[in-house]
Order: C-alpha cells, then sequence, then structure tokens
C-alpha cells in the first residue's frame, strides 16, 4: 500500500509528481507542453521506475514542465520511496 505523496516543482524544466494509491491498475495522467510530442517516451520512462519498484496499482499525475528523462525518473522514484515509507 501507498501513501500519498509528492516529489518535484513547478520550475522550468521540472516536473510535480503527485501519487496515490488504487485498486484499478496504474493511472498515469500527464499534463505538459510538450504531450503531443514526447507522451510516450514520458509514460515510458514512468512505467520503467513503476517496473523497478514492482508496483501494480497507483494513480499518477504529472505536471511536467519539460523535464528530462532522467529528472522525471528520479522525481517518480522520490515520491514512491516517500509514499512507500
Amino acid at each position: 500500500m501507498i501513501k500519498d505523496s509528492v516529489a518535484g516543482t513547478l520550475e522550468s524544466n521540472d516536473v510535480l509528481v503527485e501519487i496515490s494509491n488504487n485498486d484499478s491498475g496504474r493511472i498515469i495522467n500527464l499534463e505538459s507542453p510538450v504531450k503531443d510530442m514526447f507522451e510516450e517516451d514520458i509514460l515510458k520512462v514512468v512505467n520503467n521506475v513503476l517496473d523497478e519498484f514492482n508496483i501494480e496499482n497507483i494513480t499518477i499525475n504529472l505536471k511536467d514542465q519539460g523535464a528530462l528523462d532522467y529528472a522525471i525518473a528520479a522525481r517518480v522514484r522520490t515520491a514512491l520511496k516517500r509514499g512507500l515509507k
């Protein structure tokens, strides 16, 4: 079970990640000015981190401000670690 947690900021080149537990699988909501071009890549990064943590039932809200892949992965990992404490 994961508790609600947050990581990141709304600053330029960052991403705000909010996570919460659910019983309906992986629900990933993405807001981004580059969503049309990079949605598939961003979702791949998020799903890879979720696979790393072996997490299936979670809701993740991402408010992206142009973050690079490594920053997205780091913010998702941080939110997960905070939520798993």
